[in-house]
């Protein structure tokens, strides 16, 4: 089906990597079988394409059966989105975008005794973040201008997911998703480090995550990291996320998060996804917080 055919000079190097039986038959066996499961959310054209754009199909995989597993039902292909699901008296549309690596120059990499370290800070983080940022923005206007033509409905919940794939495989690490504040979410509310205070010769006595408003950009103005705080994305509801790093055994689900919009409706009206992580935010007078659901 999605590996039974000759090599393409067209076909992408994940793709070729897939396709040797001797590297993971695991995942070459869990895309046959997602595929099976998942043709009918998926384009006609989906196995030439999964061969040239791997990375890309095969987050869409992921999710597909991610959301499958958590027992979402497929409906009928809608334009301008990867995939669409029955949700009461509306839909739930997922669109999936994988951004590309962010550029070496924002890591050190060295090869001691044939081992190749790599070494990651700040300038890392906010690289990896930008990414994830930038393939919102892009896929966030594409949807506001469906909205403008009444292509969606105030029924529909609109996820835009987020496949670090291609950071995982060719960066030194991805932003994760589990814990009090999970890093994918970093790039889309004001959170930086977290902090601990100290009094000398005691126990830390109280701690917390610094407030920092922007993605810093060398030589170029900061992006803000406040989506999730502004009007301007009410129409998206939420983001969900995967490192995709395809664990022994796959599980989709746990290899997913999500970040739910307080913007686009009261926290009460919150779809549960059913994915391995899902947060919350509440928003105060002049404060928020960001809790599991």
């Amino acid at each position: 089906m999605l590996f039974d055919v000759e090599p393409a000079d067209t076909d992408h190097l994940y793709f070729t990597n897939l396709s040797n039986p001797e590297f993971r038959p695991d995942i070459m066996e869990w895309c046959e079988e997602t595929y099976a499961r998942a043709q009918p959310l998926l384009d006609e054209d989906f196995p030439a394409r999964f061969r040239r754009e791997t990375p890309q199909r095969i987050s869409e995989l992921l999710f597909a059966a991610a959301f499958l597993d958590a027992g979402w039902k497929p409906v009928g292909r809608v334009p301008g989105f990867d995939l669409a699901f029955e949700m009461g008296s509306g839909r739930l549309l997922v669109e999936v975008t994988a951004p590309g690596p962010h550029s070496d120059e924002t890591w050190e990499e060295e090869t001691r005794d044939g081992v190749t370290v790599w070494s990651a800070d700040a300038t890392t983080e906010d690289a990896e973040l930008l990414r994830l940022t930038g393939g919102f923005f892009t896929k966030a206007e594409k949807i506001r201008q469906r909205c403008e033509k009444d292509e969606i409905s105030d029924e529909d919940y609109v996820v835009i997911a987020l496949s670090a794939f291609q950071l995982s495989q060719e960066t030194p690490r991805s932003p994760e998703i589990g814990g009090t504040v999970p890093d994918f979410a970093k790039g889309f509310l004001p959170i930086g480090s977290r902090v601990v205070i100290f009094k000398l010769n005691e126990r830390p006595v109280d701690g917390g995550w610094e407030y920092k408003p922007t993605i810093e950009r060398e030589g170029k103005e900061p992006i803000p990291r406040d989506a999730f705080l502004q009007p301007d994305f009410k129409h998206i509801h939420a983001i969900a996320y995967t490192p995709l790093h395809f664990g022994e055994p796959i599980n989709p689900i746990q290899e997913c998060a999500a970040l739910h919009n307080p913007m686009a409706r009261p926290k009460a009206e919150a779809v549960r996804l059913g994915l391995g992580h899902e947060y919350g935010v509440e928003i105060g007078e002049d404060d928020f917080s960001l809790s599991p659901l």
